[in-house]
């Protein structure tokens, strides 16, 4: 069965690859684009969209060009789960909530289009590193909140996910430091990541940043989640995964966290085998058939 707008780039032996599928189309914006890869499978398989990092103003969902999202693609498919490498609207393009709209589209478009790709529509998570995080965490802890869902792509379908993994992912702007990390260079608290996104200084909106935040809305039937955060990141602390899983574990609902010693923001340096087999795991785990 054919899907409009979804031509195949690419039939391997154990995987087929769309690229640049428009999962949403925005008028007065660039429509929104996701690559997918569906392992060879007799029957369908859950998928996992792995969200991409880049202080939300940059980043591309082209996952044969950037790093995490291959590195992620690798691991999870070897599993014989789908991946869909996301791209979403920057902080330059639109302000908070867009982002969070256009994941929740693309969750859609997964459950309604992706079923004729061979994606089993009842069984999506999400991963992401950095601002990815952030857009996972908010999948994993939104799901019932409808003021964040959106109109953008299709609509009427579930936009939650069953399990997310977040790398360094900032959970809470109200703490999240406001220079960024030292190498940066940045004095002025405006020109933040978060700011960006928001439109203004955390300080000048604080009602708008707690609505930004994951750690508002933690509740006992959020999705799960694995964090994973550098124990020396100045860009985001590990402290702002500390109070993810605090949120978390007062509200009853399931995560966990793993610290890696030493590293900093993006794990520059880091034997990253081993953290990609855990969080693939982890995916593959809730994602498995029930």
């Amino acid at each position: 069965m054919a899907v409009d707008g979804v031509v195949e780039i690419e039939r391997h032996e154990s995987r087929t690859v769309y690229r640049d599928v428009v999962y949403a189309a925005i008028r007065g914006f660039r429509p929104l684009l996701l690559d997918l890869t569906v392992p060879v499978s007799a029957g369908p398989v859950p998928v996992v969209m792995y969200i991409h990092g880049g202080g939300f103003a940059g980043g591309t969902h082209n996952a044969a060009r950037y790093v995490p999202s291959r590195r992620a693609t690798e691991v999870v498919t070897s599993r014989g789960i789908a991946v869909a490498s996301v791209g979403y609207r920057l902080s330059a393009e639109a302000r908070f909530p867009a982002q969070v709209h256009d994941v929740k589209a693309a969750v859609r478009w997964l459950r309604c289009s992706g079923a004729a790709l061979g994606i089993d529509p009842a069984r999506v998570g999400a991963w992401g590193d950095s601002a990815g995080g952030y857009l996972t965490a908010m999948l994993a802890v939104t799901a019932q909140r409808p003021e964040l869902t959106g109109s953008v792509g299709t609509t009427g379908a579930d936009s939650g996910i069953r399990a997310g993994v977040s790398w360094y992912g900032p959970t809470n702007l109200a703490t999240q430091p406001r220079l960024g990390p030292p190498s940066w260079g940045n004095s002025d608290p405006a020109l933040s990541p978060e700011a960006r996104l928001l439109g203004a200084p955390v300080e000048a909106v604080p009602e708008l940043a707690a609505r930004a935040s994951p750690v508002t809305f933690a509740a006992a039937d959020s999705a799960p989640l694995l964090l994973i955060h550098g124990t020396a990141d100045e860009g985001v602390p590990f402290s702002q995964s500390e109070e993810l899983v605090a949120a978390y574990r007062q509200a009853g609902a399931q995560i966990e966290l793993i610290p890696v010693d030493g590293a900093v923001h993006g794990f520059p340096g880091i034997n990253l085998g081993a953290l990609l087999d855990r969080s693939a795991d982890f995916l593959a785990h809730h994602l498995a058939a029930s």
